[in-house]
């Protein structure tokens, strides 16, 4: 009688550990339409210069981490005086990753990479560092080569939309440059922490 009453409180036990787990979080989500070139990208075949996963509208579809070949991993949240935004998305022979650290925009805030509609004041406004690659090419864009704007309602903790501008990246072989001008992005359940 007695081991039975220990089977059924040990029963007992890890049920309730198992319903006192926290729930999983949502899978992080997101949405980029980025063109490469303007001229450049001379090594990249034209079809090849775009990545473009979902719809970074309002309410446009987005790709979700582990669904398909996609991944998408993605922090956004407040940081001292101004916004941190992090975002990787893959998938499909493509990926793309930028960091940002996001002020409130000046009138010369982004060294001309935006347009004025792209970057107005009450914007945030930041430098950013972007990886790309494209079916096996590399390309990387420090800070002041690339600058995120994102607008005054279009992000809080755990989320971002915005546009992501780069007068270059470069390439792994010399003189493979591309640009990348007015990608609108977006992302989705993202961590609220640093990485």
């Amino acid at each position: 009688m007695v081991r039975q009453g220990t089977a059924l409180a040990a029963i007992a036990l890890v049920g309730t550990t198992i319903a006192c787990s926290d729930p999983k979080p949502p899978a992080s989500k997101g949405a980029i339409d980025a063109a490469l070139g303007t001229g450049a990208c001379q090594f990249l075949p034209f079809s090849q210069t775009t990545i473009s996963y979902g719809d970074p509208v309002p309410g446009g579809a987005r790709i979700t981490d582990g669904e398909s070949d996609y991944s998408v991993s993605c922090s956004a949240f407040g940081e001292g005086a101004g916004f941190r935004v992090t975002a990787s998305m893959s998938g499909g022979g493509r990926a793309i990753y930028m960091n940002g650290f996001l002020t409130t925009a000046t009138s010369d805030s982004d060294d001309g990479c935006f347009s004025s509609s792209e970057a107005p004041a009450g914007h945030l406004v930041g430098q950013a560092t972007v990886n790309v690659s494209l079916n096996g090419r590399g390309y990387a864009g420090e800070d002041g080569d690339c600058w995120i704007s994102v607008g005054p309602n279009d992000y809080s903790n755990g989320k971002a939309r915005g546009i992501l501008c780069c007068h270059e990246i470069a390439g792994e072989t010399s003189g493979d440059v591309c640009a990348i001008s007015g990608a609108d992005f977006v992302i989705e359940n993202c961590d609220v922490v640093a990485d």
